[in-house]
Order: structure tokens, then C-alpha cells, then sequence
């Protein structure tokens, strides 16, 4: 996230509107690498973290009970003290506040809180009226320097660079070595077509919130190139970019937590099919042996204890046939081993057979959580998933407790040639579109692979082939699917698309259907 000077720049405009002229009632250090400024309207808090960063909030935040050092030194020497000022070093991630008050005897004294906002190289120095260092949130050597008591300051500031707010430019698309200028506020140069048009830009008490095209949200203080651009007070824009990386660790923290439980239990139902797929291969021994135990028992007469084989013969095909016995059993005990044997693999065949189509479905069904999953673009969606596996026991309700969401998640919508097409972003909502639709409505999903249900509404008139081309490329782009080609997608009237009893939620059959082949397009 590029807070460079240009954006400090404009933080520091907003905190200098809000504080100056009033009075510190109280400094907090909320963790280790932030400083928080209480005045009596408003907070102002400093970031020394990487991005660091400053901006003024209405609310105080959790305040850890034992304070900090460099809190408590700077309420002894600064708190109850004016702040007359808020300036920056040229246009550089730089800064400084002048403050000033009556010590402990009364005497007046003028203090200078310098905050340098520069990622790994941040820190929050107070120097007195002689410019030597009282403390800073980080001392010892910081570069070039020596951040310790009793010795002068030198500010962590190159003026070797151009400040674009005090020299002239003749041309400011080919401008370089800029002071203040992160690589991407360089590159929104090519918007401004003069060097007025720039500053403009730049004293405005706003900053620009936008989706880059990774889909990384930032700011810029310059006309940033991207998407679903805003433009915000500068504290805002930090809430803002805040906001959405805390929403998206949530979101992603939630989706890795509901996709490790699915691929646990996929493992475990995959190797129990393995295991009945065992048990089923073992059907091909039935015909042989039925065919031993039948003969056995017709010449069982034959057979005397301490045999250990007999040779018959097939009697519909005249071939000779071998049957090994145990010699320590009786005639009678073997063969009732045999038929023992038969019986065991023929149970144990017809229950793989009907396990196993158990197992599929609900491989099945793990693998649409898992195509929701990855399809997902919201918290809100991964809650309702949430939901429904802890509906469908997958999630131990009593530790893992969701409400369900009162808000309006509404479905993925696109329009086509005058055709509204609708997709399911959960197998709640797959169910509700295809329950919903009308009897005509075209009805898509991909075919054998897993993904949202699409329907595409008629509203009473025919369907053109083109239209559920594009239709059917939405369907393989939101399904496990969407980066093949060649993706087969079924489509159907909705009234061929049936759901069975019982069945588990967006899991349907249909029947009647055509074929296309398509690529997903993004």
C-alpha cells in the first residue's frame, strides 16, 4: 500500500484542521508501534508500523492497562500542552508537531513531536526547543543516526529531490526524481496536463480508495488506474483499505478453515471407496467359487478326512475341476466352508455395492461445498455455507455457532441480449433459483463437474442459441471447471430438473438435456 508523501501530505492537512489550537488531554500507546494522541475533540494516531501512516479518529480504541515507556515519559513532558502547529518536510513522508506548555514549576516550555512515516525506518521523536532528542519510540542507530537523549536531531530527510510544490516543472508527464512520489503515484503522472492541475490535485483534502488489477485494494493520493475507484477524507481511506484487508483475512481465514474440514472428510470417504472398490472386485471370485461349493456338495460322498483336494468335473462344460480342502476337517466341515466363504463375499459384495453409492453422493455433494468454496467472493456467502454444513452435521454446532444472516445476499446476475441469467453463489441458493424458475426457464449447469446452478429467465419467449452460449460460459466459470476448455455444459427446460427426497442441498437429477462445449471467459 504506497502511503507516500503526497498521501501523508494530505493526513497531515486533515489532523492539522482537527487539532491545532487544542489542548493533549491524554497520550496512549494502544500497541508498542503506535502513539495515540488524545485531544479534547478528537485522536489523533500515529502507525510506525509497515505501511505507517497517521489519521484522526472519533473514537478511542482498546487501551492496554499497563502503558508503555515512551507514553508515559511523553504525558510528563507534553500532556496538557497546546498544539500549535502540524507541518511536513517538503513533500516527504515526514513530519513534525509543534506543541507547547508549562512544565511541573510553571515555566513555559515548546516541544516538537517529529514523526517519520518511512516503513521499516519509522519513529516518533521528541526534541526540545533546542532540537536535542528527549525520547523516541525507537532508540538507538537508525541508519545514519544515533536516536538517543541528549544529542541533536537530525531529521531523516532527503531535500535532494523535487519538491513539485515549490519548483517549476516544464514537463510533469516526463518528471523524475520526485520528492514524496511512490512508484504508482509516478505513473498517474500521464492524467495531469499541467503542473497547476497537478498541485490542485495534491492540496485537495481527499484521497483516492481503488481495486488495482491484481484486485488488491489501495489508495493514492493522484488518480489511481483501477476499478470501483472512491474518493474519501484521508482517514477515511486508511479505515477503508483497513477494513477491507481485515475483512479479507476473515474471509479467507474462513474459507481455509470450512475447506480443511471438507478435504478431511473427503479423505476419509475417498479411502473407504478405495476399500469398497476392494470388496466389490472380489464379486469376479463368486462365480468360480459357487461353482466348487455346488460340486462339492454333489460329490461330497467321495471326499474322505485327511483329503486335501478332490478333481471333478464341470458338468456343463465336461473341464476339470480342482477343489483344495483343508485335510484336518471333516467332508462335512469343508464343505460348509465353502459356502461359508461364498456367503461372506456375497455380503460383503452387496454392501460395497450399496455403500459405495452412499459414498459417491456424498463425495458428490463435499465437492459442491468445495466448487461454492472456491467460487465465493464474500463473508457473507462462506457464513451461509457455513450454515449449511453445520446443518448437514459437518460442523459441531455447539462449538462452531453462526447465525444465520439476516441481510440480503442477493444472487449473481448478468444480461444478455435482453435475457436475465441468474447464478447461485451457494447450493441454498442453486436450489432456491432452480425452485423459483418457471417451468420454461432454461436450466445449466456443467456437465459431471461440479458448480452453481444458472438459470436463464424466458420470460415466456424463446431462448436464442446464442444466448445460452453466453449462459453456459457463466456456468463453467463459476464451477471447477473454469480454467479448461472444451467444458461440457448441460441445459435443460427447468421442468425436466428435479430434485430427489432427502436429497442434500443443491444436489438435483434432470433429464431430457443437450450438450455444449464452451471456454469460460473472465
Amino acid at each position: 500500500m504506497p502511503i507516500d508523501g503526497l498521501a501523508i501530505r494530505k493526513l497531515i492537512n486533515e489532523a492539522r484542521e482537527r487539532v491545532v489550537n487544542k489542548s493533549i488531554k491524554n497520550i496512549y500507546q494502544p500497541v508498542e508501534d503506535q502513539l495515540l494522541i488524545q485531544t479534547s475533540g478528537d485522536f489523533l494516531l500515529f502507525s510506525v508500523q509497515n505501511p505507517s501512516y497517521l489519521l484522526v479518529i472519533e473514537k478511542k480504541p482498546d487501551i492496554p492497562e499497563n502503558p508503555y515507556n515512551f507514553s508515559m515519559f511523553l504525558r510528563k513532558r507534553i500532556k496538557g500542552g497546546k498544539i500549535l502547529s502540524v507541518e511536513q518536510l517538503g513533500t516527504d513522508r515526514i513530519g513534525y508537531m509543534d506543541i507547547q506548555g508549562y512544565d511541573e514549576i510553571g515555566d513555559l516550555r515548546k516541544y516538537r513531536l517529529y514523526f517519520e512515516l518511512m516503513g521499516r525506518n519509522s519513529n516518533i521523536i521528541l526534541v526540545n526547543e533546542d532540537n536535542v532528542i528527549q525520547d523516541a519510540m525507537k532508540r538507538g542507530t537508525a541508519e545514519t543516526r544515533l536516536l538517543i537523549h541528549g544529542i541533536k536531531y537530525i531529521p531523516f530527510f532527503d531535500d535532494s529531490k523535487v519538491n513539485i510544490m515549490k519548483e517549476d516543472i516544464s514537463d510533469i508527464k516526463a518528471a523524475s526524481n520526485l520528492q514524496g512520489f511512490c512508484k504508482t503515484s509516478q505513473g498517474s503522472l500521464m492524467f495531469y496536463n499541467t503542473l497547476q492541475e497537478l498541485r490542485q490535485e495534491i492540496i485537495s483534502p481527499y484521497l483516492y480508495v481503488y481495486t488495482d488489477e491484481k484486485g488488491n485494494r489501495d489508495l493514492l493520493a493522484l488518480k489511481p488506474v483501477g476499478s470501483d475507484i472512491k474518493k474519501l477524507t484521508p482517514s477515511a481511506a486508511i479505515i477503508d483499505i483497513f477494513e477491507f484487508k481485515a475483512n479479507q483475512s476473515r474471509f479467507l481465514a474462513i474459507r481455509k478453515e470450512l475447506l480443511k474440514k471438507l478435504e478431511r472428510e473427503v479423505d476419509k470417504d475417498e479411502k473407504i471407496k478405495d476399500n469398497l472398490k476392494k470388496d466389490i472386485s472380489e464379486q469376479s471370485k463368486i462365480p468360480e467359487l459357487s461353482k466348487k461349493a455346488e460340486l462339492l456338495q454333489s460329490f461330497v460322498y467321495k471326499v474322505s478326512k485327511g483329503d486335501d483336494s478332490i478333481l471333478t468335473k464341470d458338468w456343463l462344460t465336461g473341464e476339470d475341476i480342482l477343489i483344495k480342502l483343508d485335510p484336518i476337517k471333516t467332508p462335512s466341515q469343508n464343505l460348509q466352508d465353502y459356502f461359508r466363504k461364498l456367503k461372506k463375499i456375497k455380503n460383503r459384495v452387496g454392501y460395497a455395492l450399496e455403500k459405495i453409492v452412499h459414498i459417491e453422493k456424498e463425495l458428490e455433494y463435499y465437492y459442491q461445498l468445495m466448487a461454492m468454496l472456491d467460487e465465493a467472493e464474500d463473508i457473507q456467502t462462506l457464513e451461509e455455507i457455513k450454515v449449511e454444513m453445520i446443518q448437514q452435521g459437518l460442523i459441531d454446532a455447539k462449538n462452531k455457532t453462526v447465525k444465520k444472516s439476516e441481510k440480503n445476499n442477493p444472487y449473481r446476475k448478468f444480461s444478455y441480449n435482453g435475457f436475465d441469467i441468474l447464478v447461485g453463489k451457494n447450493n441454498v441458493q442453486n436450489d432456491e433459483i432452480t425452485k423459483n424458475a418457471r417451468a420454461d426457464d432454461i436450466w445449466l449447469h456443467t456437465r459431471g463437474i461440479p458448480g452453481s446452478h444458472v438459470i436463464i429467465k424466458c420470460a415466456g419467449k424463446e431462448v436464442p442459441y446464442d444466448v445460452i452460449l453466453y449462459a453456459a460460459t457463466v456456468a463453467a466459470k463459476y464451477s471447477r471447471a473454469k480454467f479448461s476448455s472444451n467444458v461440457g455444459v448441460d441445459y435443460t427446460k427447468k421442468s425436466n430438473v428435479y430434485k430427489p427426497k432427502g436429497s442434500k442441498p443443491g444436489m438435483v437429477l434432470y433429464e431430457s438435456y443437450s450438450t455444449v462445449f464452451v471456454t469460460p471467459v473472465f
